[in-house]
């Protein structure tokens, strides 16, 4: 009993935590992940990231920061 209880509070945990980020709204191209790691712009674009992950907005696949902070196809770096 006591590892369900557990496990229903972690999953409501989780879901106000993921609720309240997307109402945050990501910005200039950018989407929310739950899973994100390092974030590229033109500048690094041989950058190596970590497997870790990190909640918050990131750049969609194949898509980098440009010097305004906006989100472009690596293609226009």
């Amino acid at each position: 009993m006591l590892k369900l209880t557990v496990t229903v509070l972690l999953l409501v945990s989780l879901t106000f935590t993921f609720s309240d980020a997307q109402r945050s709204g990501c910005k200039n191209g950018a989407v929310f992940t739950m899973c994100g790691t390092c974030e590229r712009t033109c500048d690094t674009l041989d950058t190596v990231c970590t497997m870790e992950c990190r909640i918050g907005c990131y750049c969609p696949q194949n898509y980098v920061r440009n010097n305004e902070g906006e989100c472009i196809p690596i293609t226009e770096c």
